[in-house]
């Protein structure tokens, strides 16, 4: 489960990164398993990575 968080955390930091994308609120949204991989994501990021 841990390595789904990482390599979402992975994607999300590439998309972020793009022009479009770097001034919109970021925030984590999950439910079940993916509450897991979310809760997981944030644990594995800076706390300032989400704005939303």
């Amino acid at each position: 489960m841990e390595k789904i968080a990482a390599t979402s955390l992975s994607f999300f930091k590439h998309v972020r990164n793009s022009k479009p994308y770097n001034e919109l609120p970021a925030f984590l949204f999950g439910e079940s398993m993916g509450g897991l991989a979310t809760m997981l994501m944030y644990f594995q990021s800076e706390p300032s990575t989400w704005t939303g």
